[in-house]
């Protein structure tokens, strides 16, 4: 808000100073006319002209401001005759020519730093030096625009959507809209309307405006708007000049002039023969799939985005071409397979500009069938012979390839397979083995082998009509089935499979023996044994210490550890295989674990070797021992301080107990067998001498300036107040008097 302008002279009137005040106008009158005759007589007598500026204005400064305006004053300006008025530059600029010594200037931008200064002239025209400048900046605008009100639809075209609304105000000014179309800001202007172009057809959107000032300041959303363009009902304009631009066999290729919309095309049906066969972005559309050498009829039809769709063109005749091209001539002629008596053809496919109809194929150059896929198998041929084969493509018009290039080949010598072996049996089994025997089979020249399979999987090959099948798992049934081989290579189907199982294993591994120590520490003892052995296989050991099982052992090894130290431990092993039969356990083995003759370690960690101590200190050690620590004691000199069972090892100490001077500190580990260690370090003790009840004045000694002191504050508080209860009395006075002729101050 603008400061009000400061009033720089009141004038008091009180009625009781008229006569004064009369004589002082009479006073003035009398000077101005003397003045007036002056200059009159100047101008008869010819007086030089006023060439004297005023004198420069000074004390420019702000008397007020707001976000647009500046208010400036500045002390008056003096003159030989008179100031007329002053020039206000605004960065130099002149902005006003005011004839009082101050100035309001207005219309500013927020937040702006300008520079001011004046100048002063007289009515000779007479002007002084500009005064120097003021720096002067004006508030900021936080105050945003009014909301746009009476937001509304002024017109629609299919594309387009006219909005307008009312002015906003400002405290400052507004300069200018920011229009949102769906929450989006589309354009930002000054005016208060706008056309929204290039929109979709038959659409809704909603509108919302914001009003800003020249200091970003924005109000709030306006109340949305919903409009929408209008809906489109033209159809485009009926595609003219269809015409055919090219044609095959099975195709014909047709065009035609664009077609025209108020909005756009957005394609094409085309008709033949009145039935709707496709669609085109473009104006030009290639009809497939077509007879050979037929004729057609076809019109087109143009449609737009919403379906509007125009009448169809002038019907157009058009015919397919006649089929006088041969297909291509085959390639890649070979055999897929050669039999005794017959032999297998494929070959690459043909190609056709209307299809392949089929090929012939032809034997020592004599035609011997057709096929309309590329693969023929030529059969009832005699063994081991030669034969010549070629291949040649037709299509339905009767054109005719030429034949393919020449393959020749050769019947097999024998492509019988052996009879399927009968009667697979098992005549016996073990809990590892099964025995397989069969019928022998039958082959057009001979059986040269049988191939045995496992689950599936070939196992061996045999050329008898037996086999025993080994290293099997124990009570595990298995699938069996056998093949027959002649020495062509040829085979016959697997027989029926049989199921067979190995027998359950009832029968122990042998005792382990040999059960031994190797090495033993104080915690641990390692034991070994030999291996047992087993009809089938042995998976595990279990060891025993004390007749209670221990552990289950994989191989022949184990240490028994987190054992007591020299102590007698007796031992068991036994042997067992995957069916979980379990042997005897061994003989009992005795061994003991070493005894302990480590000694612990022990460091004093503090204080520090030569250090300097007094008063009451903490004393501390780190200690360990391989199997269980038992204490730490310490001691200074010879004499014990502390004896300390666990860490922390470490206690506070008096060193009063000492006198001052070097003391050795001492600590000592012992374990649990006996076994010691220490460490040691030397320490300087250096106390002041200890303090005496009754020393009032510090001076370690109990005597008659203590008690002085005492005296001065009886019966108040204050020193010699040895029971705090607020006043020295008799009680304190005894006090002091027990500890009276006590003298410290030689300690050392």
């Amino acid at each position: 808000m603008k400061l009000p302008k400061i009033q720089r002279h009141r004038w008091k009137k009180r009625h009781h100073y008229l006569p004064a005040l009369a004589h002082v106008v009479e006073l003035l009158l009398a000077v101005a006319i003397f003045a007036g005759g002056q200059n009159l007589l100047m101008e008869l007598v010819g007086a030089s002209p006023d060439i004297t500026p005023p004198s420069v204005p000074v004390n420019l400064q702000m008397v007020a401001r707001s976000a647009s305006d500046i208010e400036i004053s500045w002390n008056a300006s003096t003159d030989d005759v008179g100031v007329a008025g002053y020039h206000v530059f605004r960065n130099g600029v002149q902005v006003g020519t005011p004839t009082t010594n101050d100035y309001d200037d207005t219309g500013l931008t927020p937040n702006t730093a300008y520079t001011y200064t004046v100048s002063a002239y007289d009515a000779a025209s007479n002007e002084s030096a500009q005064s120097a400048p003021l720096q002067a900046t004006t508030l900021t605008d936080g105050l945003p625009p009014s909301i746009p009100g009476n937001l509304h639809q002024t017109g629609s075209t299919i594309h387009s959507i006219s909005i307008a609304w009312d002015n906003s105000s400002d405290n400052v000014s507004v300069t200018g809209y920011d229009i949102y179309r769906n929450g989006s800001l589309i354009r930002s202007q000054p005016q208060t309307t706008f056309t929204d172009t290039g929109l979709a057809v038959y659409t809704s959107y909603t509108y919302t405006v914001t009003a800003h000032d020249g200091s970003g300041n924005t109000s709030s959303l306006s109340q949305p708007l919903l409009a929408a363009t209008d809906q489109d009902t033209t159809p485009p304009s009926v595609p003219a000049n269809v015409q055919e631009s090219g044609s095959s066999v099975n195709s014909i290729d047709l065009s035609w002039g664009n077609s025209t919309d108020d909005v756009g095309v957005t394609g094409y049906h085309v008709y033949r023969d009145g039935s709707l066969v496709g669609t085109a972005g473009g104006n030009s559309f290639t009809d497939t799939g077509l007879n050979v050498s037929s004729s057609y009829t076809y019109t087109v039809s143009a449609f737009d985005a919403v379906g509007n769709e125009s009448n169809q063109s002038v019907p157009f005749f058009a015919n397919s071409s006649n089929d006088t091209t041969p297909p291509t001539i085959p390639a890649n002629v070979h055999t897929t397979d050669i039999k005794d008596n017959a032999i297998s053809l494929a070959w690459d496919d043909s190609t056709d500009d209307v299809g392949v109809a089929g090929y012939a194929i032809y034997r020592d150059g004599h035609l011997i069938g057709t096929s309309t896929t590329a693969d023929y198998t030529d059969s009832g041929l005699a063994p081991f012979t030669d034969y010549s084969y070629a291949v040649g493509a037709y299509d339905a018009a009767n054109n005719s390839s030429a034949a393919s290039a020449q393959l020749n080949t050769q019947t097999a010598y024998d492509t019988t397979d052996p009879t399927t072996p009968a009667n697979l049996a098992s005549p016996s089994q073990t809990d590892t083995t099964v025995s397989l025997t069969w019928d022998a089979a039958s082959d057009n020249i001979a059986v040269a082998s049988y191939d045995i399979y496992r689950d599936g999987v070939l196992v061996t090959n045999t050329t008898g009509t037996n086999f025993t099948d080994t290293g099997l798992n124990v009570n595990i049934s298995y699938s069996y089935s056998v093949r027959a081989n002649d020495g062509s290579g040829n085979h016959s189907a697997q027989s029926s499979p049989i199921n067979v199982s190995t027998l359950t294993d009832q029968v122990a591994p042998a005792t382990p023996a040999n059960l031994t120590s190797p090495s033993q520490t104080t915690t641990s003892i390692d034991l070994s044994w030999n291996a047992a052995t087993d009809d089938v296989a042995v998976v595990s050991y279990k060891l025993y210490r004390g007749g209670t099982f221990l552990a289950n052992v994989s191989g022949t090894t184990y240490t028994d550890s987190g054992r007591q130290y020299n102590t007698a431990y007796s031992y068991t092993v036994s042997a067992v295989d995957a069916a979980g039969n379990e042997s005897p356990q061994s003989a009992t083995y005795t061994i003991h674990t070493l005894p302990d003759t480590t000694a612990p370690t022990v460091h004093v960690t503090a204080p520090t070797n030569g250090q300097t101590k007094s008063l009451t200190f903490t004393i501390s050690a780190t200690a360990s021992d391989d199997l269980a620590l038992s204490k730490v004691v310490f001691y200074a000199d010879s004499t014990q301080i502390a004896s300390i069972s666990h860490s922390p090892f470490a206690f506070n100490w008096n060193s009063y107990a000492v006198h001052n001077g070097s003391h050795t500190i001492t600590a000592k580990a012992y374990d649990a067998t006996g076994n010691t260690a220490t460490n040691a370090i030397t320490i300087n003790i250096n106390n002041p001498p200890p303090p005496i009840t009754g020393d009032l004045n510090g001076d370690h000694k109990v005597n008659i300036f203590d008690l002085s002191i005492l005296l001065s504050n009886w019966n108040k508080s204050g020193a010699g107040d040895f029971n705090n209860n607020g006043r020295v009395d008799i009680f304190d006075l005894s006090v002091l008097l027990s500890h009276y002729g006590q003298d410290n101050s030689g300690y050392h």
